[in-house]
């Protein structure tokens, strides 16, 4: 594996459309459409060690909650 991290983030809704945050997907390119890897527990751990707590989460989540 790379030691790029790709993170895709997918809005989640509630019955009304109101945004109440979104779901985290590791990805192992800028261009690929689902994850790559023979393990989810290292795509969870690397979306939250490699991202989150590097990086923070308000530029990503904007104050939502973050689904993993």
């Amino acid at each position: 594996m790379s030691q790029d991290t790709f993170l895709a983030r997918q809005p989640i809704v509630d019955g009304k459309h109101n945004l109440i945050g979104y779901e985290l997907l590791f990805r192992s390119s800028a261009t690929a459409n689902a994850a790559d890897l023979q393990d989810s527990y290292r795509a969870g751990l690397n979306v939250m060690t490699s991202t989150l707590f590097d990086m923070g989460t308000e530029w990503l989540l904007k104050g939502k909650l973050a689904f993993i």
